[in-house]
């Protein structure tokens, strides 16, 4: 079938009608959009069929109900990070460089500074950029990494931060280039290669149209990754998703509640649904939110 363009992971010149996802909605009374997503051909990923405009895109992203950086909402991803990304630095270097890319008001970094890493950030939101820089990191554009030395960085992390970019092909060849050989990169994206997608479908909490703009299969994320020399080594889930009970809400009172009381109901709702992504980890089922953790080849 014809579409507006390739597949931004693979290349690939060849999709299949994939779904149509109702617009996420900031308020109530927002417009009911609906956008098409297609499935490539090639690697199996799912992609929105026609990009949005960089207005409707702003319209999200320039919105403080969109960001949730306030006290209680810091308070919950400063816990998560303690209680889950700690498992994933931990084992590795503790004295390095660490860029953070997507580093939002810098949580992170402050968490990865206090373990011995010297870390940086990269944003694309200036004023999240800015809330970084306040807590004294350097910060650069997201569209200005050459300005890092290349083999400079021992650990990347890119939390929630592919399925927003239209060409996730450049920010991955950063990786490759600033990374040292041995290096490692952690992605945590949605996905909707689960049974999730299969039981809520287009309602599945993790879509969020049209701001993520694709969702990787594993094939596709690690073929896109290997053209960089980086290689995958590692793949789990985030038990502490919150994707589920997002699932849950958009089938019921979602689209009655707004964006901000929806992510507070949902945070009460980890408790909740934690044990199942926890068991899922351990029986190897892949759950809607996934971590990869790569090396660069020397």
């Amino acid at each position: 079938m014809s579409h507006q363009r390739p597949c931004p992971v693979c290349g690939c010149d060849d999709a299949t009608s994939g779904f149509a996802a109702h617009r996420e909605k900031l308020e109530p009374g927002d417009p009911d959009d609906r956008f098409d997503y297609l499935q490539c051909s090639g690697c199996e990923s799912y992609f929105i069929a026609e990009l949005p405009s960089q207005e409707l895109l702003a319209s999200y992203y320039e919105n403080d109900s969109y960001h949730t950086q306030g006290d209680d909402d810091a308070t919950v991803e400063l816990s998560r990070i303690r209680s889950f990304y700690y498992r994933l630095i931990h084992p590795l270097a503790t004295r390095g460089r660490l860029l953070d890319i997507g580093c939002g008001p810098g949580l992170f970094l402050e968490y990865a500074r206090a373990r011995g890493y010297e870390a940086l950030g990269a944003e694309f939101s200036e004023s999240s950029a800015r809330a970084a820089r306040h807590r004294g990191f350097e910060v650069h554009r997201l569209d200005a990494l050459d300005e890092i030395g290349a083999q400079s960085i021992d650990l990347i992390s890119m939390i929630h931060v592919l399925e927003h970019l239209e060409k996730p092909s450049d920010v991955i060849g950063q990786a490759g280039r600033l990374l040292r050989p041995g290096g490692q990169l952690v992605i945590e994206i949605p996905t909707l290669h689960n049974w999730e997608f299969g039981v809520f479908g287009a309602r599945h909490g993790g879509i969020q149209a049209p701001i993520h703009l694709q969702f990787f299969s594993e094939r596709g994320l690690r073929q896109l990754a290997g053209a960089h020399q980086l290689e995958l080594v590692g793949a789990t889930n985030n038990y502490l998703n919150t994707l589920l009970g997002m699932s849950l809400l958009n089938l019921g009172l979602g689209d009655r509640l707004s964006w901000r009381t929806r992510i507070k109901v949902n945070q009460a709702m980890i408790p909740l649904v934690a044990p199942i992504h926890y068991l899922q980890a351990r029986l190897g089922i892949p759950s809607s939110m996934r971590v990869y953790r790569f090396t660069r080849g020397g």
